[in-house]
């Protein structure tokens, strides 16, 4: 593993302090109003190979980093859409709040999924600029009274305060303070995504008790371990940081000398040899903007994976998976049936499609009349 092949050796890290020249050197982009640009399409690119993912989307050469292989997806023609900033991007600049909807501290009950006034599956973001922010499902949010992640796709336009869905991924806190500080009810972002299958009980299943389950097994797998609870014993502990910030700067680099790279519009990846997921975006601008966080993620389940497969005295599993396989994944989840449309409180419509594979969900934002993909997602079960 990373921290092995280092020698011992070990930069003084703060977590904080990354995030926040990480959030430094992102660009923002500026949207006056939603809805306002045209659709329009990229001509005159050099075509795109690979393996096709049907919708002109391609999956490209693969690179193994330990016990990952990480995919670039291409895409030739891309949708402007205008422009979106991050939350990450939104909460560093002053521009937004994510903040506890309702107020009150009183006894922490399990069972429901309301305490006093303020409720454990609804978080409220005030978008107070000119920018149209994309909020990915699955972001961890630190603070408030607990530690959630955000549990669907969102587009929040300019000047715009909405609900969100939540869901708690710390079990054993109900009040506002958080290692001996104050939240005043408001959050921050790990500038993450959640573990596959933590997201997955949230977004797909909509069950927050599986979520718990889930956040104790990646706690479990990972030796790391908080009284609360929370999923940031995983995710925030410093060790685990080093060693994703080495894996994640690895598949950063595989990423930057691809040919084609303004083609570049998504990842799949596998852990263990096996697909694990794929995301992607209607332009390459999008992705850049998500392009670290969701290497962070993919970074920390292949770690979670190496300490899992440490603890029972297995090798870690090191096997390169093919291109194929990511069509065949893709593929058996774009053939199933749409399970749910759901409009959101913001400008987006979610459709979700299920198979015994996984899940997929499309983002979906009218323009021009029609109804346009954001994001895609696919998540393995």
């Amino acid at each position: 593993m990373y921290r092995e092949k280092r020698m011992g050796f070990r930069r003084p890290f703060n977590a904080f302090a990354a995030s926040v020249l990480m959030l430094l050197v992102m660009g923002a982009g500026f949207r006056p109003a939603f809805g306002a640009y045209p659709t329009d399409w990229k001509k005159g690119q050099k075509s795109s190979s690979g393996v096709s993912l049907g919708d002109g989307y391609t999956v490209g050469e693969a690179s193994q980093v330990e016990n990952v292989t990480l995919f670039a997806v291409y895409r030739k023609d891309q949708a402007d859409l205008g422009e979106f900033i991050t939350l990450d991007e939104a909460l560093s600049s002053g521009v937004a709040e994510v903040r506890e909807k309702g107020a009150g501290g009183g006894h922490h009950n399990h069972h429901r999924q309301s305490y006093d006034d303020a409720q454990v599956n609804t978080l409220i973001i005030q978008n107070n600029g000119g920018q149209t922010i994309l909020v990915l499902a699955g972001t961890v949010v630190i603070g408030g009274k607990q530690d959630r992640q955000i549990g669907q796709d969102f587009v929040i336009p300019p000047y715009k305060t909405v609900p969100i869905d939540a869901f708690c991924v710390e079990h054993g806190r109900w009040q506002q303070n958080r290692e001996g500080a104050s939240t005043g009810g408001k959050f921050g972002s790990a500038g993450m995504l959640a573990n596959q299958k933590v997201r997955a009980a949230a977004q797909y299943e909509g069950d927050q008790s599986e979520v718990w389950n889930q956040v104790g097994k990646v706690n479990k797998d990972a030796r790391k371990e908080a009284g609360t609870g929370t999923l940031l014993a995983t995710l925030a502990d410093k060790e685990v940081a080093q060693d994703r910030e080495d894996m994640t700067e690895e598949m950063s680099r595989f990423l930057r000398k691809l040919d084609r790279h303004d083609e570049i519009v998504g990842i799949a990846y596998a852990v263990d040899g096996e697909v694990r997921g794929a995301r992607w975006f209607a332009n390459h601008a999008i992705f850049s903007k998500f392009e670290k966080t969701l290497l962070n993620t993919v970074a920390t389940e292949a770690l979670t994976s190496q300490s899992a497969a440490k603890a029972d005295g297995r090798s870690v599993d090191t096997t390169k998976a093919a291109p194929g396989k990511v069509k065949e994944f893709v593929d058996d989840l774009k053939q199933a049936k749409v399970t749910a449309k759901k409009k959101t409180a913001a400008d987006n419509e979610n459709q979700y499609r299920e198979s015994s594979k996984g899940y997929s969900s499309e983002c979906l934002i009218k323009q021009d009349g029609a109804a346009m993909p954001v994001t895609t997602d696919f998540l393995s079960k």
